[in-house]
């Protein structure tokens, strides 16, 4: 279940790649199948991201205004998990700026 899991993001990141050149996930454990946040970008982010174990919110906050203009995409008290063919629309959706909210 585990190498399901992690081969589900491989295939999610492979998906998004055309838009988001750019991808850094944290995890929740040292297990590459417990991501807790995954962040894509058309310009590097990696050196914009704080280190250490936070939440996505408080990582996010940490970014200097120099930063590339970040989104949150879902946050934990959502829900509607979406499935990953709505996160692909959505996210491609986001990156030609037609995304209103």
């Amino acid at each position: 279940m585990k190498r399901i899991k992690k081969e589900r993001v491989k295939w999610l990141l492979a998906d998004v790649q055309p838009w988001f050149q750019y991808s850094v996930h944290h995890n929740l454990t040292k297990q590459p199948s417990s991501v807790a946040a995954i962040y894509l970008s058309r310009v590097s982010i990696q050196e914009h991201l704080a280190s250490g174990p936070m939440t996505t919110v408080k990582r996010l906050s940490l970014m200097a205004s120099d930063a590339p203009k970040t989104k949150l995409f879902m946050s934990g008290d959502v829900t509607h998990r979406p499935s990953e063919k709505e996160i692909v629309a959505r996210l491609a959706r986001m990156a030609a700026g037609l995304d209103p909210s």
